[in-house]
């Protein structure tokens, strides 16, 4: 463990914070909180929705599940004060893309950030060049400031975090006969299917029932909002799932699929709809929803849906 001491203005003239890597079961829930305590401090998702944090955590298989948390102390890093107070986590979603998630009154330790991630984190191809790729909010002119001070250089890879106020109505999608909107559940044909639906959705192969049920295990899981459509013949046809925060007055929208023999029929907007009209009865103020930039299908259909106004993030990547 290592001590920081920097200036930072008028606020916290001599912080004196301390960086380690992630610890043990502990900590899981601590970055969820500071996740939290983030969003309000901020009013926007400009650090990660803790669902994005529980899905790297729980969404995985067995065998996966056990290497991914062997894998923690060595990936993900965390800067905190003396009392224990979290003011700073670098977290990698795959290898060589990293977010640095920061507390709003500690934007001065993001140079320390970036070096360790540049350190520890930074990808060797076979010809030996070395690359680092790090996700900054286009509004957000400290962090690229910073990254192109460092040699990051922008490239077009974004997607866009997308928000809806939960005052606006809720349009009503019916679906065509034969398909049901419901909860998820968790009855293991259940989750053979969803698997199914997912790999058909996406084009991959590793998504299993044993990884979904590992996901059903999150605290943040709420089986009411894990809204589905079955088809005819039983199966999962789509899926719309929320994860919510009643004291932050904000839910998550993820993930949303439809599998592609049942696609262009409004299942995955009806399931959006239900999913909506189940947060807006907590009272909750905000949805958000993230979307790649080369999928003008999600694009198009999260603004229908409502989901309006938004923030692009960029890839900014450094190369040696």
């Amino acid at each position: 463990t290592k001590r920081l001491t920097l200036m930072h203005g008028k606020v916290n003239l001599m912080a004196t914070l301390y960086d380690r890597p992630f610890a043990g079961e502990a900590d899981i829930e601590a970055i969820t909180q500071f996740l939290l305590e983030t969003y309000v401090l901020h009013g926007w998702l400009l650090n990660w929705d803790p669902r994005r944090w529980h899905g790297q955590v729980y969404h995985n298989n067995n065998a996966d599940f056990a290497a991914y948390r062997a894998r923690l102390p060595e990936e993900v890093h965390i800067w905190q004060t003396a009392e224990g107070a979290i003011r700073g986590v670098v977290i990698p979603e795959r290898p060589g893309s990293v977010f640095v998630q920061i507390h709003p009154a500690a934007r001065h330790i993001e140079a320390a950030m970036l070096a360790w991630s540049e350190a520890h984190l930074a990808q060797v191809d076979a010809d030996g060049t070395r690359w680092i790729g790090v996700w900054a909010d286009e509004p957000d002119t400290h962090r690229n400031d910073l990254l192109g001070a460092r040699g990051y250089i922008r490239s077009e890879a974004h997607d866009t975090m997308r928000r809806r106020p939960m005052s606006d109505p809720v349009p009503d999608l019916p679906v065509p006969q034969g398909y049901r909107v419901r909860s998820m559940g968790r009855a293991a044909a259940d989750r053979e299917s969803y698997a199914a639906m997912l790999n058909a959705a996406f084009g991959r192969s590793f998504h299993s029932a044993e990884e979904y049920g590992n996901f059903q295990t999150s605290p943040l899981y709420r089986e009411a909002l894990d809204i589905v459509v079955e088809a005819p013949d039983g199966s999962l046809a789509a899926t719309a799932g929320f994860t919510a925060h009643e004291r932050e007055s904000f839910a998550l929208l993820e993930p949303v699929c439809t599998h592609p023999e049942h696609q262009g029929r409004g299942l995955a907007g009806a399931a959006i709809a239900e999913g909506l009209r189940r947060v807006q009865a907590l009272g909750i103020g905000s949805a958000f929803v993230g979307a790649w930039h080369a999928n003008p299908v999600s694009n198009h259909l999260y603004q229908k849906m409502g989901f309006r106004d938004g923030v692009r993030q960029y890839l900014w990547r450094r190369i040696w």
